[in-house]
């Protein structure tokens, strides 16, 4: 009998949920087991269906990229239905499509890689036929480096969207705010561009005459969210928050919407914010605001060996929406990526995302090395514990590092330069050289191989 087959992974994939707001609570979310969602956050917009009635319209990635649709009648939902282009051909996304109602027709936004240039992205947009799921019309493309998904809202009439990109050089620092230009069918360079430290897409949603949104900084998980607000798009301020909205989230974007409808107690437009929790058990905690008061509520999501992705709310024939979909705790938690400007952390995985690929090398020497598969710079320790990627170097002995096993059977990631470091990943993503400490879960990984060779290096913590 030969060798065991390969299992490649992960496989990021589940039946996506759905709840409902009413009367300030959500009710128990509902499996769809026929919307088997790969995506970290859904898309919704509301549109006409075949009779000309309104519809909620879902938007989300398969596991292997395929973007595709699912439709909300107000009593059931339909079958998945792929996405094409004009000829027929489905699209893939390398990140989380959206799709967004804008002048009285949907658009789908969705991003894919240069084929040229793997570090390279380029935005796509183009207006879909929700009846036959074809996209149709001259399509939209700006090559703008984004780094995750873009959020689009509508906000005074005018479609932007807004998302976290690469700007000269450097990754997680900056988020760009693009307009659409609807007379010429192109998106703007820059409206604004934001610092703002997160990887992560933002939520945002247009309320009280200006353009919100809500973000989680890289570290966000002890220190809550963060939101700026805008009445034209160009000139921003920061608002304040509740101090627990978002502490304790998981390493997710959160989601925003207003609704009017779903607020029986006093139906008038309010600001919903949902996000993940690392709460036990699992939950979605939701927020919403009427211009002065900020009141939170939570669902539960408990399930045995499941925790929830990233909510999108949306509303639709009077209810507020929620969607989103539940994962194993392998898949949920964070993986190990390198920057190509060698800053090191951990981040929710993204599939076929370069930055997340490793190799476990053999240098010159036959030391153990490992090396970030998009960047090709070599995984460096140093003694005082700081770890970053640089080019290699012949006696930069914090370039050795081999992979132990640690007695509960996860690996590790130890410095041979003397100092017997372990590569050690914090809950809020960062990463440094620790001492082995017997119950630090931060310094185990799980090292899943991927079909090119390479690896993915799964966290011992569960978000």
């Amino acid at each position: 009998m030969g060798p065991p087959a390969a299992t490649f992974g992960p496989v990021i994939a589940t039946a996506l949920r759905h709840s409902l707001y009413y009367a300030g609570d959500w009710s128990k979310q509902v499996e769809i087991p026929q919307l088997i969602s790969g995506s970290t956050r859904p898309s919704m917009a509301v549109g006409p269906n075949a009779r000309g009635v309104d519809a909620l319209y879902a938007v989300y990635r398969q596991a292997g990229g395929k973007v595709t649709m699912g439709i909300y009648d107000s009593e059931s939902w339909s079958l998945p239905r792929p996405i094409t282009d004009p000829n027929g051909n489905p699209i893939y996304s390398e990140f989380d499509p959206s799709i967004v109602s804008y002048d009285g027709k949907s658009m789908v936004i969705w991003v894919l890689r240069d084929p040229q240039n793997e570090r390279r992205h380029h935005t796509r947009s183009q207006f879909i036929d929700l009846a036959t799921c074809k996209l149709y019309g001259p399509m939209a493309s700006i090559q703008d480096s984004p780094i995750a998904a873009t959020t689009p809202i509508v906000h005074k009439g005018s479609l932007w969207r807004i998302g976290p990109r690469r700007s000269n050089g450097f990754e997680g620092e900056n988020v760009a705010v693009n307009h659409y230009n609807s007379s010429t069918n192109t998106w703007t360079w820059e409206a604004a561009l934001l610092k703002i430290p997160t990887y992560l897409p933002v939520a945002a949603a247009s309320f009280q005459e200006r353009l919100w949104i809500f973000y989680r900084e890289n570290n966000g998980a002890s220190q809550g969210f963060r939101a700026m607000s805008s009445p034209d798009g160009q000139i921003w301020r920061t608002e304040t928050l509740p101090t627990l909205m978002g502490r304790n989230s998981a390493a997710l974007p959160p989601s925003a919407t207003v609704a009017s409808q779903g607020v029986y107690s006093n139906p008038q437009p309010r600001l919903f914010v949902a996000y993940a929790s690392t709460t036990q058990p699992h939950r979605m905690t939701a927020w919403s605001f009427d211009g002065s008061t900020w009141t939170q509520s939570d669902s539960l999501t408990h399930s045995d060996g499941l925790g929830p992705w990233s909510p999108f709310l949306h509303e639709h024939a009077g209810n507020l929406h929620m969607l989103f979909n539940m994962n194993d705790e392998f898949h949920y938690r964070q993986t190990l990526m390198m920057n190509s400007d060698g800053t090191v952390r951990g981040m929710p995985h993204v599939p076929h995302d370069g930055r997340q690929l490793f190799r476990l090398i053999s240098l010159s020497d036959g030391s153990p090395a490992i090396r970030a598969e998009q960047s090709n710079l070599l995984l460096t320790m140093n003694s005082d514990g700081a770890v970053r990627g640089l080019p290699h170097e012949p006696y930069n002995y914090g370039q050795i590092v081999e992979v132990i096993t640690l007695t509960d059977g996860k690996k590790a990631f130890r410095a041979s330069h003397g100092s017997d470091l372990l590569l050690t990943m914090n809950a809020d993503g960062t990463v440094c050289g620790v001492p082995y400490q017997p119950n630090n879960m931060g310094q185990g990984f799980d090292l899943v191989p991927q079909p090119n060779g390479s690896h993915v290096f799964f966290n011992g913590y569960g978000r």
